[in-house]
């Protein structure tokens, strides 16, 4: 029926800088009258009540529906966990030797995720799901595939070009078939994936292309600061048909609003100098433009930190 209210599912790892940005979309969906159900970790309870959205435990439902092999309280637990048992070692000190890893064991987590998020799809059946874009959480993205659901990423980097910066950054593109196409583990729990949910997953999935399955992706800076992408990935997006909303940084204003690793509120009246000064000027009158930098651009890494090569005019590094 059009004009109905929607269910909405926001599928989050427990991360602030992944988690936060949601917030504010959550409170717009329900101030028009939408409902929404968080699917994520139990420290974050707190933050997606006060919203107004349904919580729902990801460990519950894994632990529920893995046969008691998911035995950890949140999907980046469950990653490092799987690391470990597998013996896997960084390579290098770059963003890409851990996303390697990730990616190495990421079919193992989604046999382990995908039971328990088709039954959470299934109980509460949403019109829509809002996923954060990073490999941890891709069993959301499966999950509203197989049944049919229309799911929109929120990409926390600046846009799909710094998305493939951070994916891949340090290791070369032959290096990383070549570990995946190794790692029996994976190539095992892909082939069982497949056999099991006509998923269609090959071995080696394109590193840079993460965010094709999606309908839409809200990205949380400008168009105009965004990084670049070099050609050949904008014209595989463009192929895809994908779509970029670049909706900024998605601050939360909302007096008393509840976020991960802080509050909003008159008691958070903070330390920082940048902060005095920016309230001050906002007393004052004057305009305050925010460029948000993200953790990893102001890392030390050397691919993705203050010290990472900028990319040229042919929208290569």
């Amino acid at each position: 029926m059009e004009g109905a209210p929607l269910r909405v599912a926001f599928c989050f790892m427990p991360m602030a800088g992944h988690t936060n940005p949601s917030f504010p979309v959550a409170r717009s969906l329900l101030a028009k009258g939408h409902q929404v159900h968080y699917f994520t970790h139990e420290s974050i309870r707190p933050a997606v009540e006060s919203t107004g959205a349904f919580f729902h435990s990801v460990a519950a439902y894994h632990a529920a529906y893995s046969e008691e092999r998911y035995q950890v309280d949140s999907q980046i637990r469950l990653f490092a966990g799987l690391i470990q048992e597998h013996g896997l070692k960084e390579g290098g000190t770059n963003t890409g030797f851990m996303m390697l890893n990730i990616s190495k064991v990421s079919n193992l987590a989604v046999e382990l995720q995908l039971p328990g998020t088709l039954a959470f799809l299934d109980e509460v059946r949403p019109h829509v799901v809002v996923y954060d874009a990073m490999l941890i959480c891709r069993d959301a993205l499966f999950a509203a595939r197989m049944r049919g659901i229309p799911a929109v990423s929120l990409l926390t980097v600046a846009g799909p070009g710094a998305y493939a910066d951070h994916m891949t950054a340090g290791v070369a593109h032959e290096a990383w078939v070549s570990e995946l196409e190794g790692f029996a583990p994976h190539v095992a729990a892909t082939r069982r994936l497949n056999e099991k949910y006509g998923l269609g997953l090959p071995v080696v999935e394109p590193p840079l292309l993460m965010l094709s399955r999606a309908t839409t992706h809200l990205v949380t800076t400008s168009e105009s600061l965004q990084d670049p992408m070099y050609p050949e990935l904008a014209q595989a997006y463009k192929a895809q048909g994908a779509t970029f909303a670049f909706v900024g940084p998605l601050l939360d204003e909302t007096e008393g609003a509840v976020r991960l690793g802080m509050a909003k509120g008159k008691e958070d009246a903070g330390g920082s100098e940048v902060l005095a000064a920016a309230r001050e000027a906002k007393a004052a009158g004057r305009r305050i433009v925010i460029a948000s930098m993200g953790t990893l651009l102001t890392s030390n890494l050397p691919g993705t930190g203050w010290e990472g090569s900028g990319v040229g005019e042919d929208g290569r590094r």
